[in-house]
């Protein structure tokens, strides 16, 4: 027969939410509290008569879950919005221009489009920043990324000029959305089949891709291809999964460009002045 009692962790996440919105000195006489029960519960253990053994020990399994709701909480108290702002843009400012950084140093080895990345509009406290990229042989010009981290989902935009004279058929401009289900459907759309390298890779990885295109003048159009994964946990406090989605985006964003470079549609040429 099934209990029907909740989890110990869902207990715990509750008793925890419940810490949090106690005044600060409730929660230190709560936490004097229970380290002095815990304190007594040990000390029957090891000292008290072994009919006090039983006692102690049920103290103990329900004194421990205590204590760690009640650190966590302090925990939560003492993590500010301002805090929190400074890891995000720790990742966006320095841990994703040192993936970008790294894969632009070895673009000769590597086939990476581009030379170099400059930072052009910092976090400033808000949860995306904007990365503009100079390509490898100078014949276009530079490259604009987007990378937002909103601490629960990381989203990286291209944003792309193209040029469509080349092309035989019109343009529809609008809002795309790309899965595995519908994948295959876009290898006979006149601009996406040249991206089909990058969306199935993106689909491979987990990330919901959209795509927006839209005029910007006369045989040119803007599009904008979004990358983003939402997450059960957040990956602030993990270097592995920092490390994994820093390269993860600097490898998509020269995937994406260099398929830009080959499909032909690539405007912004230095030669023509555009």
């Amino acid at each position: 027969m099934e209990s029907s009692s909740p989890p110990a962790s869902s207990r715990s996440n509750t008793l925890q939410e419940t810490v949090v919105t106690l005044p600060p000195w409730a929660i230190g006489g709560l936490s004097v509290f229970v380290i002095a029960a815990m304190a007594a519960a040990i000390a029957l253990l090891v000292k008290g008569p072994q009919s006090m053994h039983p006692t102690a020990g049920q103290m103990l399994v329900v004194l421990l879950p205590m204590l760690f709701a009640v650190v966590a909480a302090i925990g939560v108290r003492r993590t500010s919005t301002t805090e929190i702002d400074e890891l995000v843009a720790r990742f966006l400012e320095r841990t994703m221009q040192q993936r970008l950084d790294l894969a632009c140093r070895d673009h000769a080895g590597t086939a990476y489009p581009f030379k170099r990345a400059d930072l052009v509009r910092r976090a400033a406290g808000r949860s995306y920043v904007r990365y503009r990229l100079d390509w490898a042989d100078e014949s276009q010009e530079p490259a604009e990324i987007s990378i937002k981290m909103n601490v629960y989902n990381i989203e990286l935009v291209a944003n792309m000029r193209l040029d469509t004279r080349a092309l035989k058929q019109p343009i529809e401009v609008g809002v795309e959305f790309v899965d595995r289900r519908n994948l295959d459907s876009f290898k006979s759309h006149p601009v996406l089949k040249h991206f089909h390298g990058c969306l199935q890779g993106a689909i491979e990885e987990g990330y919901a891709i959209r795509i927006g295109i839209e005029a910007d003048g006369h045989n040119e159009f803007r599009m904008l291809v979004s990358l983003r994964q939402k997450m059960q946990d957040h990956f602030l406090a993990s270097p592995y999964l920092k490390r994994y989605f820093a390269e993860d985006l600097s490898i998509a964003t020269g995937v994406i460009f260099s398929e830009l470079r080959s499909s032909g549609l690539q405007a912004g040429s230095r030669l023509a002045g555009a």
